[in-house]
């Protein structure tokens, strides 16, 4: 079967508001995902809202768009060096597909 990455919300100060909530929703989702890959399926959960944080723990600024909302470049490099072994992970032809 085909690969699939399931990306969690990232951090945004336009909605850092609601990141509780949105953790709680996540962890549902991660147990679901889990599930399929227990299963066999090629499907992983990425959350990468640590490589939008600064230190402090708050969403760093020079992370997103100046619209507090969106990945900017920073943001995009970040997400994908974690994103990028996750998805040769789930490619690699040596793992038995679904």
């Amino acid at each position: 079967g085909a690969a699939r990455v399931y990306l969690a919300s990232l951090p945004a100060p336009a909605r850092f508001g609601q990141l509780e909530r949105q953790v709680r929703a996540y962890e549902l989702v991660r147990g679901a995902v889990e599930a399929l890959s227990a299963e066999g399926a090629r499907v992983a959960y990425l959350d990468a809202a640590e490589a939008f944080l600064t230190p402090a723990g708050t969403p760093d600024p020079e992370a997103f768009l100046d619209d507090d909302l969106h990945p900017g470049p920073l943001g995009n490099a970040r997400r994908a060096a974690l994103l990028r072994p996750l998805l040769e992970r789930l490619l690699d032809p040596a793992r038995p597909p679904a």
